[in-house]
């Protein structure tokens, strides 16, 4: 099994149940990822922040990602971008075209 440890998040204090089950991605890490789909244009890829959610969190963002509301990192709110929640982890895409 291969560990992206750079996406580790680290907390002070256990959390509220809220809080944790919040999907966060910092923007800047949201950019750059967005970046990186739109150089792999329909090829799916694990969202950072998947490890931090819970299920239906995860489920939330990919329909928020789908549709390009908040809660769905600024990044991938143009309307280019879908996503798929399987398990435990986020699945996101680039498929191009102009932002609906």
């Amino acid at each position: 099994m291969n560990l992206n440890l750079d996406a580790l998040v680290f907390w002070d204090e256990i959390p509220t149940p809220d809080v944790a089950k919040t999907p966060r991605c910092p923007q800047d890490v949201s950019a750059a990822f967005a970046s990186r789909l739109r150089e792999n244009p329909n090829k799916w890829a694990v969202w950072p922040g998947s490890r931090t959610c819970s299920s239906s969190s995860l489920r939330a963002m990919a329909s928020a990602i789908n549709r390009g509301v908040v809660p769905a990192p600024l990044a991938l709110r143009d309307g280019t971008f879908r996503a798929a929640a399987r398990g435990s982890l986020l699945y996101v895409r680039y498929v191009g075209g102009d932002p609906a």
